[in-house]
């Protein structure tokens, strides 16, 4: 099962929030920490293949990948130089690589950038709240003295009848565990792919096809496919908003 709202899980919980929730959960907190750095290794994969597609070219473009701070701009920019670099089933294949990190990233957005908290009574369980929903509350109660974040490892109760349950989600040991697989799956696919980008060698197509038969890199090839069935002309759709917005 994947992670829940924590209105699914326990509508009336005892909801604390706080950098204290780590102490309160080491095992937890050591699976998000591990999804934190495979995440960084991932994008750090991303600035390498774009370095190997671009070849002599590279440092510039290498320069302007790492300045740009969101992960949404970085996989942006190696998708502008992939539609120019790449085509037919290689770009498939880069396609499929990059959602299944796309996939596994929401995970990681939620770990780094949400608002740690636990449930009293769900001992099993990290849970990340919306920080837009913390800041509501705050303005909510009209209280200046209201300080969430005041002391390290203070966590402070949150009352269900003035917070919003629905901007909770709720990870258990066995969802954290599934976020990292499926990080590092992303991870060891996208390193396959950066390693063989911008090779055109007999080697380079043995790469490309043990790549493609991975089985979740199949289940994607297969779907945007079944995609391309139904919308023909999505990928010149593609590459023609791509040479307009440079």
């Amino acid at each position: 099962m994947p992670p829940q709202l924590l209105t699914s899980v326990r509508s009336n919980g005892s909801l604390f929030v706080g950098s204290g929730a780590a102490a309160k959960r080491p095992i937890h907190a050591l699976l998000v920490a591990s999804a934190i750095a495979i995440s960084a290794e991932i994008e750090t994969q991303k600035g390498q293949m774009l370095a190997a597609l671009l070849g002599a070219n590279a440092r510039p473009a290498a320069a302007m990948f790492t300045s740009l701070t969101s992960s949404v701009a970085q996989s942006a920019s190696l998708r502008a130089v992939v539609d120019v670099t790449l085509s037919g089933e290689q770009l498939d294949i880069f396609e499929a690589v990059m959602r299944l990190c796309d996939i596994a990233l929401k995970d990681r957005n939620r770990f780094a950038h949400w608002v740690w908290g636990t449930v009293h009574e769900l001992e099993d369980a990290l849970a990340f709240i919306d920080p837009e929903a913390m800041i509501d509350y705050s303005v909510k109660k009209h209280d200046r003295r209201f300080h969430v974040f005041g002391a390290p490892g203070i966590l402070q109760g949150l009352s269900s009848d003035d917070f919003d349950y629905s901007r909770v989600w709720i990870y258990r040991q066995k969802d954290l565990i599934e976020a990292v697989g499926s990080l590092q799956q992303a991870c060891e696919n996208i390193s396959a792919l950066r390693f063989v980008a911008g090779r055109s060698d007999s080697q380079a197509d043995q790469l490309y096809q043990e790549i493609k038969t991975r089985p979740e890199i199949a289940s994607e090839l297969a779907r945007l496919n079944k995609k391309r069935e139904t919308r023909p002309d999505a990928r010149s759709q593609r590459r023609r908003k791509g040479r307009s917005e440079k």
